[in-house]
């Protein structure tokens, strides 16, 4: 199977405000969290919703097979649906959920009509099983035009949202829509910078002042700590 990518992604919307990045800078580079994983710090009263987008979005899309990977020992899945995608039109979507660690979602459009759009394509919905750490992975994807030709996929990535207490009260997402990258970050906390490997301390706001590679997003919780998250540039 082709297509493979990450997909990080989540969408509670119990997030505080998008913090955009500087307008003149927006056609200067993206930022994308870690493209293959994302580290889920489990909480035992918290949901974490996943959701699927495609980098560039897709054009004349008539199915899609896709194939999410998460250690069961760690996670469990409550459900997987089909997202809100663009257009109005009947699908056919079985959705496989097993215990053994994956999720495969197989979506025909019927008829004759076709989605275009960047997304999202699928919404997980995980609940830890005990504390510590975990992944979640895009194993696969690939998403076909109505010949069954294959449509080229550039990036797919998955943006995590934390959903519940306590787990919101320290969040802070990336969501990337278009060539922007929004920093979602609790209404208590604060940002207090990105930072190379190396430590040192980078621009605010300016993606163009990063190359290729990992950096740290360092923020203040509402509680008073001091976070880290690792995101990559591609």
């Amino acid at each position: 199977m082709s297509g493979k990518g990450s997909i990080l992604a989540s969408a509670c919307f119990l997030m505080a405000a998008f913090v955009p990045l500087e307008p003149a800078q927006e056609k200067a580079g993206n930022l994308y969290f870690l493209p293959e994983y994302y580290p889920v710090s489990l909480r035992s009263t918290t949901t974490y919703e996943v959701e699927l987008w495609i980098d560039g979005g897709v054009d004349s899309l008539h199915g899609f097979d896709l194939h999410i990977v998460y250690d069961p020992s760690k996670l469990s899945v409550d459900s997987a649906v089909l997202a809100d995608l663009p257009g109005s039109y009947p699908c056919f979507c079985p959705t496989e959920v097993l215990g053994e660690g994956y999720v495969h979602l197989v979506c025909a459009v019927l008829g004759q009509e076709v989605i275009s759009g960047p997304g999202p394509f699928l919404r997980l919905y995980f609940r830890p099983l005990e504390p510590g750490f975990s992944v979640v992975k895009v194993d696969s994807v690939i998403f076909l035009r109505p010949d069954n030709s294959r449509i080229p996929v550039k990036r797919s990535y998955l943006l995590v949202y934390i959903k519940g207490h306590p787990g919101n009260r320290e969040g802070v997402s990336f969501l990337k829509r278009g060539k922007n990258l929004y920093i979602s970050v609790n209404p208590r906390g604060s940002v207090l910078g990105i930072y190379d490997m190396s430590g040192r301390k980078l621009p605010a706001g300016n993606p163009s002042a990063l190359g290729r590679g990992f950096y740290f997003l360092l923020y203040k919780g509402p509680s008073g700590g001091l976070r880290t998250l690792r995101f990559f540039k591609p």
